[in-house]
């Protein structure tokens, strides 16, 4: 029997793509394909204060800030907050906005007229 086999997790979705050969652009649009995205943000916070990545997917919170991804800083790196690699299902478009969730939860959203955009683009990298 021809195909992939059965598999539960998503890395070994991948890992069985990847072995199967099977990865010509005719094959890959019609398989869920994800896309490895890391994010980081330069921002000063207070004391108790967590950066969280929010946005339009599920994976992003869809929208709701306590769902979202929380980021994480060092000494060493402050003010700059990361998360760790994401895998993002292959859609055109992400929009997400960083958020700041205090220690009693109250959210500050990022000043922004408009949305951030990222363009997922197979084979493509962005820094933005």
């Amino acid at each position: 029997m021809g195909g992939l086999q059965q598999v539960t997790s998503v890395g070994a979705q991948l890992g069985a793509l990847a072995e199967s050969g099977e990865t010509t652009p005719e094959t890959r649009s019609s398989r869920s394909i994800f896309v490895r995205v890391s994010f980081e943000v330069s921002v000063e916070t207070g004391w108790g204060e967590t950066v969280v990545l929010v946005g339009n997917t599920l994976t992003l919170g869809a929208w709701q800030p306590h769902r979202g991804v929380r980021m994480s800083t060092l000494d060493v790196l402050y003010p700059v907050w990361r998360c760790e690699p994401l895998l993002l299902s292959e859609i055109s478009e992400i929009e997400y906005k960083f958020v700041i969730i205090g220690p009693e939860g109250e959210v500050r959203w990022e000043p922004l007229l408009t949305n951030r955009k990222l363009l997922l683009d197979r084979g493509e990298t962005q820094v933005i």
